[in-house]
């Protein structure tokens, strides 16, 4: 090997470097970003049950539930169902005494946006039944 040719070798390798550390930066930084939507998320879930059962408490004759989620919307809680952190759905499901409230993120993880899935009902906290990346 001449010098010329040693000289050009390490400028390969050392382009090659970087674009591995830049890769592998790439990568931890979506994967952060993704955990942090699914945070927010989680937080907003825990505000939308936590508006959910005060207005299920409270009697119909006041637009409250009067005891039931059912014809429970966003309008009637006061929570705005697309945000920053993703858009959100709630599903009462049969019986009228659970709600499904489902949220899609902003932030993706790979190929897929981040979901979150919680389900209340008229005794307690959410049951997060799933937690992933859909």
């Amino acid at each position: 090997m001449t010098g010329d040719s040693t000289g050009f070798w390490y400028f390969f390798l050392a382009l090659i470097g970087c674009a591995v550390i830049i890769v592998v930066g790439f990568l931890v930084v979506n994967q952060n970003t993704a955990e942090s939507n699914q945070k927010a998320l989680m937080q907003d879930i825990s505000q939308i049950t936590g508006l959910a059962q005060v207005w299920r408490r409270k009697a119909a004759i006041l637009d409250g539930g009067g005891g039931s989620f059912q014809s429970l919307n966003f309008g009637k809680i006061g929570f705005n169902p697309t945000n920053a952190n993703g858009n959100y759905s709630i599903s009462v499901l049969a019986g009228n005494k659970r709600v499904k409230i489902e949220a899609i993120g902003k932030a993706k993880n790979g190929d897929y946006f981040v979901r979150v899935v919680a389900i209340i009902d008229q005794n307690g906290p959410p049951t997060w039944d799933y937690l992933e990346f859909e």
